[in-house]
């Protein structure tokens, strides 16, 4: 009795999934038909012509201000001219071309930079997230680049592509059932002496969520002795978060990490200078002392920026009292590597493990919007460089204490705390 209920249970199962399966594509066919007869008519009518026309201009806009061609090709080994035909002939070659077609060759180009500088064409999921950051941070920052980049994120036509191109997952939409997020803050003490802090995501919509359980954190553990802070799982997201609600509470003086950054001397990017500000020149006359320096990527008319980003205490008296250990690897990239960089140049926290992914410290990546279809595509105008002239982005941060060839970056940072 027992075995025939449990395949009945199995039947009963796979009936069940091969019945969701069924609803899930008849509900998207629905919804894909509902949306393109809905859509604006540059989006129905989008031909081949426009396709080719967004794709040159997406090429002479990264030709002209994108500093990270030789660096996608020493890392990643790609032949730049032969990516950029082939995807061209992938539009060339068609008879019709749907706007949605368009949009899948162009983001697979840009995914063949593997997020290089930033460069990437936004899916429809990261700009609903991206403009929701900038809407939260609006009545935050007061910053004449973050404001124009914001009118990016909402013009017209690029509201309407994205909107068109977002396709929820139909549980969302069918089912009323609350599904409870994980936690975004775990904490594990380690021993009396050690806790652990893992930080899933350090998104813009976090800042104002995790703040008050992270105050919490450190008057808990302000007499703890070390402080292990990782990161590393949250895959990028806004520097307000480690600089407002990490390092803020923690230090008792105005800190700054200070950088080089090289732009390429364009129009464009002299107008977004002038929006942010700050102390530049024309020429690499200042460089010449730096050993890892790539002279062979940038001419005389490359404009070079001293940069800083400084956090002022949140108190008069730090929080914590211990010594605050950061853990990094290959994966620590974009936000969580501006907290690596300022960790490191500072000296707030000491860093384990192994060299981070890079393409942290600089000003946010510029978005531009492609004019037939309204599609954004991301990439930085911004160079960093190391204190030693090498490509952030290329290079990365080096920990100050290495972990073993095989070895858990955590079980390092215990193994390291008791050796010290």
């Amino acid at each position: 009795m027992k075995n025939i209920k449990s395949k009945l249970n199995r039947k009963n199962i796979i009936f069940a999934i091969f019945v969701i399966l069924i609803i899930k594509f008849v509900f998207g066919e629905i919804l894909s038909l509902y949306k393109y007869y809905t859509a604006p008519s540059f989006i129905k009518e989008f031909s081949v012509e426009d396709a080719l026309h967004d794709y040159d201009y997406m090429w002479k806009r990264l030709e002209e201000n994108y500093p990270y061609f030789q660096v996608a090709e020493r890392v990643l080994q790609l032949d730049i001219n032969e990516i950029k035909l082939s995807y061209r002939n992938k539009i060339a070659e068609k008879s019709s071309i749907s706007f949605d077609e368009f949009y899948d060759i162009i983001f697979n180009c840009s995914r063949e930079f593997k997020e290089v500088g930033h460069f990437t064409v936004l899916p429809s999921g990261s700009y609903k997230m991206l403009k929701n950051s900038f809407e939260s941070l609006s009545n935050a920052i007061d910053s004449e680049y973050h404001d124009f980049l914001y009118t990016k994120l909402i013009d017209d036509k690029t509201i309407s592509a994205y909107d068109y191109l977002y396709k929820p997952e139909l549980i969302h939409l069918l089912s009323k059932i609350s599904i409870k997020p994980p936690n975004n803050i775990i904490i594990k003490e380690i021993d009396e002496e050690t806790v652990y802090l893992q930080i899933n995501s350090i998104w813009q919509d976090n800042v104002d969520n995790d703040a008050e359980i992270l105050m919490n954190f450190f008057e808990e553990n302000k007499l703890k002795k070390n402080i292990i802070i990782d990161m590393r799982k949250s895959g990028g997201g806004s520097d307000y978060y480690w600089s407002n609600n990490i390092v803020a509470p923690n230090i008792d003086k105005a800190i700054s990490s200070n950088y080089k950054v090289l732009f390429k001397n364009t129009m464009q990017n002299r107008e977004v200078l002038n929006m942010v500000g700050g102390d530049y020149v024309e020429g690499l006359d200042g460089l010449k002392e730096l050993p890892e320096f790539d002279f062979h990527s940038f001419d005389e008319n490359t404009i070079v920026r001293n940069s800083s980003f400084a956090v002022e205490p949140l108190y008069d008296k730090k929080i914590l009292s211990g010594d605050i250990f950061v853990l990094i690897d290959d994966s620590t990239y974009s936000s969580e590597e501006g907290f690596a960089y300022f960790c490191k140049s500072t000296g707030f926290a000491t860093l384990i493990g192994q060299p981070s992914d890079g393409d942290g410290p600089g000003i946010n990546p510029f978005y531009d919007i492609l004019p037939r279809s309204g599609l954004i595509f991301v990439y930085r105008i911004s160079y960093t460089l190391n204190p030693d002239g090498s490509c952030n982005a290329e290079i990365g941060t080096k920990p100050d204490f290495y972990s073993h060839s095989g070895e858990n970056v955590l079980d390092a940072a215990i193994r390291i705390i008791s050796e010290n």
